[in-house]
């Protein structure tokens, strides 16, 4: 990664303009502040379904051989959730016509496309200054700098400080993307359909090519690629195999371009020479385009979960008494049907253990912030630091601690919630009642409230019931 320091522009506001920024900070954190715990609800709904579901599917799953079937069978399982294991899976042949790649055995390939771009970041450092009339005036330095790296977006770059010196060109001659084979046979008398497989995973990138697989190449448009020219002359490479799974197409810059920079950058202040101008191992504008597959091993087989459609054998998606979408493709055919459920419900619990961390950070940085905006007594006494770091440790725990509670309670219903949902629920009012300096007042008030709440609950969730 290529790093190039910018310059610092000074901003100073005051008077009518800074009440609107602060109005426009507020705004910021209260967004951030609602969108973290939206997203741990989001993720505990998504656990219990897939939790639920799982549940359901294990009671009901069939397993039924993927040789040859008799049909009076295969008729009475039509509509049923099956789970079918083999040893012979024939997918369809999936090919990346814009490279000439094939990839045999693929069920699911996705091309990844990735550009050496600048990206923009800047430090603020701002002061505040009382000017003769008595309105605050805040004086803000801005330091911009610049790291050079492969990104998988574009980015534009007129908008930069310095968009001339950090100019990234936009040509996007092959995005990324993804195919999912049409079908799979399965065994002799099975057909998954893409709908399932398009759930199979993970992906992993193909490293290397046959020799047949490059002479392919050599002859696709990728390799014939001749670069979008615009008004400059500049463009990009035909693309060529450089190792490790990449297929990399340079940047070719005219000279009209380098002059027109060279005008530019006298005028932006920006001629300065800087060591990660001699450090680059990309030039913006370059890409270069590898893919993943997942692909079946021959020995090993696959196992599929879902529903059987028709008496052709196709399998796809079965719906739980939820409507909860169950297609599952597992690349072993040894693979026990418990385990794969198993495993939906552990990536399911991952995502939801990710949004309590985030959760736990965001109660962090809240506490920081009540604490510094509204607790300014916290810290500032020498004697009483021990008892300061005790509070804003309880605020921490406690928002933590209140807000799983609460997204338990409001997923799952006060009964459903059970002792963890509630005692997180009371903990964390117990814990930020106490983080308060009015003391147990306050802790009773919120006590009152969290009962409330709990009540509300558990009506709201006894009418859906009778409903």
């Amino acid at each position: 990664m290529s790093f190039r320091t910018g310059r610092s522009v000074v901003f100073v506001t005051g008077g009518g303009w800074s009440w609107i920024s602060r109005a426009v900070g507020k705004g910021l954190v209260f967004v951030l502040a609602a969108t973290v715990p939206a997203i741990l609800i989001y993720a505990e709904h998504s656990f219990r379904e897939t939790l639920l579901a799982m549940r359901e599917a294990k009671k009901t799953v069939v397993s039924v051989p993927s040789d040859s079937v008799h049909p009076e069978i295969l008729s009475s399982l039509v509509g049923s959730l099956v789970h079918i294991a083999s040893t012979d899976v024939q997918p369809q042949l999936i090919t990346d016509h814009d490279f000439g790649v094939e990839f045999p055995g693929a069920v699911k390939v996705a091309r990844s496309t990735e550009y050496c771009q600048w990206q923009e970041h800047f430090t603020d450092d701002t002061t505040t200054s009382t000017d003769s009339n008595g309105e605050e005036n805040e004086s803000t330095v801005r330091r911009y700098y610049y790291t050079k790296g492969w990104s998988s977006v574009r980015i534009p770059s007129v908008f930069f400080d310095q968009p001339v010196a950090h100019h990234n060109p936009q040509h996007d001659p092959f995005p990324s993307t993804s195919c999912v084979t049409d079908f799979a046979k399965f065994g002799a008398s099975f057909r998954v359909l893409s709908e399932v497989l398009a759930n199979a995973s993970p992906l992993r990138t193909k490293m290397s090519y046959s020799k047949a697989q490059l002479q392919d190449f050599a002859t696709s448009p990728a390799a014939t690629y001749g670069g979008e020219r615009g008004w400059t002359g500049s463009g990009g490479s035909a693309f060529r195999f450089i190792g490790s799974g990449y297929f990399l197409s340079r940047y070719e810059s005219s000279a009209a371009e380098e002059l027109f920079k060279l005008a530019g950058r006298v005028v932006e202040g920006s001629l300065d020479v800087q060591i990660g101008d001699f450090l680059s191992f990309c030039t913006a504008g370059d890409i270069r385009v590898s893919f993943q597959a997942v692909t079946v091993p021959p020995a090993r087989g696959a196992t599929v979960i879902g529903k059987l459609m028709n008496e052709k054998g196709d399998i796809g998606l079965f719906s739980t008494s939820r409507n909860y979408k169950i297609g599952l493709f597992s690349l072993d055919a040894s693979t026990p049907v418990a385990e794969i459920l198993r495993r939906e419900i552990r990536n399911s619990g991952w995502y939801l253990f990710g949004a309590r961390a985030a959760v736990f950070l965001w109660a962090i940085i809240l506490s920081f912030a009540y604490t510094s905006r509204f607790d300014r007594s916290c810290f500032q006494d020498p004697g009483r630091l021990q008892q300061d770091r005790v509070r804003f440790v309880l605020r921490a725990l406690g928002g933590f601690a209140t807000t799983v509670g609460v997204s338990s309670v409001v997923v799952r219903g006060t009964v459903s919630a059970g002792f963890g949902g509630l005692g997180a629920l009371t903990a964390g009012i117990l814990g930020m009642a106490l983080a308060d300096p009015r003391g147990w007042d306050a802790t009773l008030r919120m006590l009152g409230f969290g009962g409330l709440f709990t009540a509300a609950s558990a009506a709201a969730s006894s009418i859906k019931k009778t409903k």
